[in-house]
């Protein structure tokens, strides 16, 4: 009997700690992710996981974006290794989404209210053709009209609202000012600054697997039909900006007008190292509209990308990241 009071007194004791033991809520896991960014995203990254440390481990290294896709798909076959936030050119979106490499997943199932409505417009790039958003934006990199406000001065022009009136100006440097330049072409030029924002239909996504390609479209043939004589009359540069023979251009003061990216100012055309253009003598207007069009849209130069890894075991904190 006095055995049977022990072991019940015992049997007790195990009850009321076992009830303890199970009352107390178990300590959940510190987020972790690992994130993929270029040298110009490094600062940023290191300084946001100096904010969230002790709430999220945020592991960056520095990779080169042109290694992405094959490092993805050798971490396909060996099943681990993958990032959980990459930066990488806007166009990649489309890339990673592909079922061969599969390494952006959606985040609208990620997405509060208010964060999808703060997007407004701004995010659409990264929108699939099933309305999901499969990337957040860096930043737009949209194209905007650049002026010199002294040689518009000097030479009687008015900045440009619709793009015939810039044509227009063209005609007149071709005439009046040669050696004078509205702009070059080459690089993603053509298509960022022209034919993008007459909405000429030379990529536009229609599904995963069907891209529509019209280039006899009249909102393309509308650009060709405009530049094509400017080209040849040595207003425009058919190759790139950043190209030393453009390069002089620019530091000889002959630059009347550049569409270009909202960035341009800053990286481009005031560095000593560049078109060292005065402080004071470009600005930026709005992209001129399209004659017969309501809207003047505008395209895009750069401006990359943040996509999340289906294989992250913390999308939403992944998300942070890149919404930051």
């Amino acid at each position: 009997m006095k055995r049977n009071k022990v072991l019940l007194a015992l049997a007790g004791v195990f009850a009321v700690a076992g009830s303890a033991l199970i009352s107390v809520p178990a300590q959940s896991a510190t987020p972790s992710i690992l994130v993929w960014v270029d040298s110009p995203r490094l600062p940023g990254a290191k300084e946001y996981a100096k904010i969230m440390k002790g709430k999220v481990n945020v592991k960056v290294e520095l990779h080169a974006q042109g290694d992405l896709l094959a490092k993805v798909q050798l971490f396909n076959r060996v099943k681990k290794g993958w990032p959980d936030v990459v930066f990488g050119p806007p166009n990649d979106v489309a890339v990673l989404r592909n079922p061969i490499i599969a390494n952006a997943r959606e985040i609208s199932s990620l997405l509060k209210p208010d964060e999808i409505k703060n997007f407004g417009k701004l995010n659409d790039w990264c929108k699939g053709a099933d309305g999901k958003y499969y990337c957040v934006k860096n930043d737009m990199a949209q194209s905007v009209l650049w002026y010199d406000t002294k040689l518009f001065a000097d030479f009687g022009y008015k900045v440009p609202t619709k793009m015939s009136e810039l044509f227009a100006i063209g005609d007149d440097l071709a005439k009046n000012h040669p050696g004078y330049s509205l702009g070059a072409l080459g690089d993603a030029a053509a298509y960022s600054s022209y034919f993008w924002p007459s909405q000429c239909p030379l990529n536009n996504e229609k599904s995963a697997t069907r891209v529509v390609i019209n280039a006899k479209s009249p909102k393309c043939t509308r650009v060709t039909a405009a530049l094509q004589p400017l080209i040849d009359a040595g207003v425009y540069f058919p190759g790139s900006a950043f190209s030393p023979e453009y390069v002089k251009v620019g530091q000889e003061g002959k630059i009347v007008a550049h569409i270009g990216p909202s960035w341009f100012g800053e990286f481009v055309l005031r560095p000593a190292s560049s078109f060292n253009i005065p402080a004071g003598r470009l600005t930026a207007a709005p992209m001129p509209t399209w004659d017969g069009e309501k809207t003047n849209f505008s395209g895009e130069w750069g401006g990359g990308i943040y996509t999340i890894s289906p294989h992250a075991k913390f999308p939403r904190a992944a998300l942070d990241f890149a919404i930051f």
